[in-house]
């Protein structure tokens, strides 16, 4: 999983594929620790390979499909305030890929999937919070960047790893978005 995220997105954890069948010598397993000490994630090399060849296909297939080119900002930090009952809350989030522009902002969330299909999106979206973690990210842009607020679009994408690489690319609903901010707010 992290090593497509990072393979897809351009940025993320460093990987070091190595030239190894499996873990089961010494020396692999030397290397595999090394590595891993390092804070890199190390990484078969037959594996990273095969995760190289399907970041490009849904890279491909996001394009294609729904013109979506990843060539905004990846992994972007955001830092912000909000304002409770009983004071200041600090918060902060890292958004998969943004597109910060002059008049408007998209973010755009991957989540990696066995079930692409709608029904298991929204399965999922409840099972993870994925409501509240759209409009967290929604309210960070528009307190960092106010004169954005209500021209910011959230989008998650929703991708296979396994052949055919199925995708779904879905934004929000108003439904979606409310259920978001009465959980963000009672969070905060």
């Amino acid at each position: 999983g992290t090593m497509i995220h990072t393979l897809i997105l351009g940025k993320g954890k460093s990987i070091a594929a190595l030239p190894f069948d499996d873990w089961r010598t010494k020396a692999a397993r030397e290397q595999r620790d090394y590595v891993a000490s390092l804070g890199a994630v190390p990484v078969l090399e037959c594996d990273y390979v095969e995760a190289k060849a399907t970041a490009d296909v849904i890279i491909r297939n996001l394009r294609e499909r729904d013109g979506i080119e990843l060539n905004g900002q990846s992994e972007l930090a955001a830092f912000w305030n909000e304002l409770a009952p009983k004071g200041v809350v600090a918060c902060r989030g890292q958004l998969d890929h943004a597109w910060i522009r002059d008049n408007s902002a998209d973010i755009l969330d991957l989540k990696k999937c066995v079930d692409a299909s709608k029904g298991a999106i929204e399965r999922s979206a409840e099972r993870y919070g994925y409501a509240m973690q759209s409009a967290a990210y929604r309210r960070a842009v528009s307190i960092i960047r106010p004169d954005l607020a209500g021209r910011i679009r959230f989008r998650f994408a929703f991708v296979e790893l396994e052949p055919p690489y199925a995708h779904n690319v879905v934004e929000p609903d108003g439904v979606f978005s409310e259920i978001g901010e009465q959980r963000w707010f009672g969070a905060v």
